[in-house]
């Protein structure tokens, strides 16, 4: 696009100041006349000037945060996620929280693709096979390393 948020926030207000037209504004900062209805219809999925990239994902960020804090909560406690517990958490999560989703519905699980991208927007989150471990190894990894 070649032009900024400052623009299309101008000519909005211009817009909606009844300073200019639509198409007035639209040749006078630069952007098409269909993103600035766009914007003035408020069919934007995004902030006023605001664009986003991608896929929207299927959890708002305080949602996905709160999924991420359960897994390293749960890590914390010597109980790792393996990929395929992960994916089926996420589908019992979006189910629960009644959002409308992609997920396999057959599966009851939430795709691969889906858990490599939410796993690159939460780095510090590792899944790997859980292992037994005894309470004296937790005491002790939690009395010298924490």
């Amino acid at each position: 696009a070649k032009w900024t948020n400052e623009e299309i926030q101008l000519a909005l207000f211009q817009v909606t100041s009844s300073t200019m037209g639509l198409r007035e504004a639209s040749r006078a900062y630069g952007v098409p006349v269909s993103t600035l209805k766009r914007h003035l219809d408020k069919q934007n999925k995004f902030a006023i000037g605001k664009r986003q990239l991608g896929r929207p994902t299927i959890f708002t960020t305080e949602m996905e945060d709160e999924f991420a804090h359960h897994i390293l909560q749960m890590e914390s406690m010597c109980f790792g996620y393996t990929r395929k517990s992960c994916m089926q958490l996420a589908y019992e999560f979006a189910e629960r929280n009644g959002l409308q989703h992609p997920f396999n519905q057959e599966k009851k699980s939430a795709g691969n693709d889906w858990l490599r991208l939410f796993l690159r927007r939460h780095p510090d989150i590792t899944i790997r096979q859980p292992e037994p471990t005894s309470v004296d190894w937790g005491l002790l990894h939690k009395h010298f390393f924490v």
